[in-house]
């Protein structure tokens, strides 16, 4: 499984599974749009996104946000 960690337009950490990704669409204003569904979309910062490509990747993003 894969997710997206992105930062999101509070400065949040996001973890996207993008499985579930319908489209991403980059703005005008610099950002990108991803959209989930269900009117579920983020607004984040390219230079952000980053591709977590496992379970034990995930863990080690995950962790690493804690320290």
């Amino acid at each position: 499984m894969k997710f997206l960690k992105v930062k999101d337009e509070d400065g949040r950490t996001e973890y996207l599974n993008l499985d579930k990704v319908i489209n991403i669409a980059p703005l005008a204003n610099g950002k990108v749009k991803i959209l989930m569904g269900a009117g579920m979309a983020w607004y984040v910062y390219p230079e952000s996104i980053e591709l977590v490509d496992c379970y034990n990747d995930l863990y080690k993003a995950i962790m690493e946000a804690y320290q």
